[in-house]
C-alpha cells in the first residue's frame, strides 16, 4: 500500500516539468476557454463561437476555480498561471495510478496489481500525455475508477458499486461524449448478463434513467450559462465529428490504431499485452469472464473508432489502463 504513495509524488512532477504541447487541445480546450471565462480575455477557436458551439464548457470549468482563486489571492502572475493548472493535472492523472492499482488488486491480487503499478508509473506514453491538462487525460482517470466500482465480477468479497460507477462514467461523458462508447458496451454486457441469471434489469435501467438524466441536466445547465441561450453541446460534437469536417484535421487508414496507435500507446509493453490478452482466454470462473469482457471492450471500442476517419493515439488513451493489466498479468505470470 505504501508504494501508492509515489504516483501522488510522481505525477505531480512530471506535470510541473512538462514543457511544451503534445496538441493544442490541451491548451484551447481547456484552458484558454477557462482563462478567458475568469480574466476576460483568451482565445477562443471556431468550435466555442460556431453556431452551434460544440464545445462543452465542463472540462474548463474544472480550471475556473484555480484561476479565481489566484485572481482573489492577488497571485495571479505569469508563473503561478502556469504552475497552478500543471500541478493540479498531475494530482488528477495520479488518480489513475491509485484506481488501476486497486482495480488489478480486485481482479486479480497484489503481486499482479503492484506490477501494474510499475508499468503505469514506468508509461512512456503515461509520462506524455496522462499529466496534460488533456480531456482524453481526465477521461482516462474516470474511467479506471468507475472501472473499479463497475459489477464486472460476481462474488461475495467482491467489491462493486453500480450508483458510484455510473456517477464516475457519465462525468466522463460529460467531460468527453465519446466515452460514451466505452460504457454502451460495458453497459449492454451488464444488461445481457443480468437477463442470463433471470434477473430484473429494472433497478440497473432505474439508476441509468436517474443518472443519466441528472447529468443531462448539468450538461444542459452549464452551457446554457456559458453561451447565454439554450444549448446542449454533445448533440452538437457528435453531429459535426461524425460529419466531413472532422476529416478537415486529417484521415488516416482504418489499421491506423492496431498498426500505430497500439505500439505507441504500449512501447515496449505490447508483447506483454498481446501475451496477457491471450492468458485472459483461459481464465476460469468470474474472474475470466470479467477478464475477457474487458478484452472483449478494448477489441470493440477500438473497431468503434476505427470506422471514424480522424484518429487520434490519445483518443483510446483510457484504454491503457487495461492493456497494462494485460501486461501485469503476463509479467506475474512469468
Amino acid at each position: 500500500m505504501s508504494w501508492l504513495i509515489l504516483p501522488f509524488i510522481v505525477r505531480p512532477i512530471i506535470g510541473v516539468l512538462t514543457q511544451g504541447f503534445f496538441q493544442p487541445d490541451e491548451y484551447f480546450q481547456s484552458l484558454e476557454p477557462a482563462h478567458r471565462a475568469v480574466f476576460g480575455y483568451g482565445h477562443l477557436t471556431w468550435e466555442w463561437v460556431a453556431q452551434p458551439p460544440i464545445r462543452s464548457i465542463a472540462y474548463p470549468a474544472i480550471w475556473m476555480p484555480l484561476y479565481s482563486a489566484l485572481q482573489w489571492a492577488g497571485l495571479d502572475n505569469g508563473a503561478l498561471l502556469v504552475l497552478a493548472p500543471k500541478l493540479l493535472s498531475g494530482l488528477l492523472a495520479s488518480l489513475t495510478d491509485f484506481f488501476g492499482w486497486k482495480f488489478a488488486r480486485k481482479l486479480y491480487g497484489p503481486r499482479v496489481a503492484n506490477v501494474w503499478l510499475l508499468l503505469s508509473l514506468t508509461s512512456i506514453f503515461h509520462v506524455l500525455a496522462l499529466s496534460r491538462t488533456f480531456s482524453n487525460s481526465l477521461e482516462t482517470t474516470l474511467t479506471v475508477a468507475s472501472l473499479y466500482h463497475w459489477p464486472l465480477v460476481d462474488g461475495l468479497y467482491v467489491h462493486h458499486d453500480l450508483t458510484t460507477a455510473l456517477f464516475l462514467a457519465a462525468l466522463s461523458c460529460l467531460i468527453r461524449p465519446t466515452s460514451a462508447i466505452i460504457w454502451t458496451i460495458l453497459g449492454g454486457e451488464l444488461l445481457i448478463r443480468t437477463v442470463t441469471k433471470g434477473q430484473s434489469v429494472v433497478p440497473i435501467l432505474s439508476k441509468v434513467a436517474i443518472v443519466g438524466t441528472l447529468f443531462s441536466l448539468i450538461q444542459s445547465g452549464l452551457d446554457t450559462t456559458y453561451y447565454g441561450n439554450p444549448t446542449f453541446t454533445p448533440l452538437n460534437f457528435l453531429r459535426v465529428n461524425l460529419s466531413s469536417v472532422s476529416s478537415f484535421y486529417g484521415v488516416n487508414q482504418w489499421h491506423y490504431y492496431f498498426t500505430q496507435a497500439l505500439p505507441i500507446l504500449c512501447t515496449t509493453s505490447l508483447p506483454f499485452v498481446v501475451h496477457g490478452g491471450w492468458l485472459v482466454k483461459m481464465l476460469p470462473g468470474e474472474i475470466g469472464r470479467g477478464s475477457r469482457t474487458l478484452f472483449n471492450l478494448c477489441r470493440w471500442v477500438i473497431t468503434a473508432y476505427s470506422f471514424m476517419s480522424h484518429k487520434e493515439w490519445r483518443f483510446i488513451h483510457p484504454l491503457l489502463p487495461i492493456f497494462h493489466l494485460f501486461a501485469a498479468l503476463s509479467l506475474a505470470s512469468l
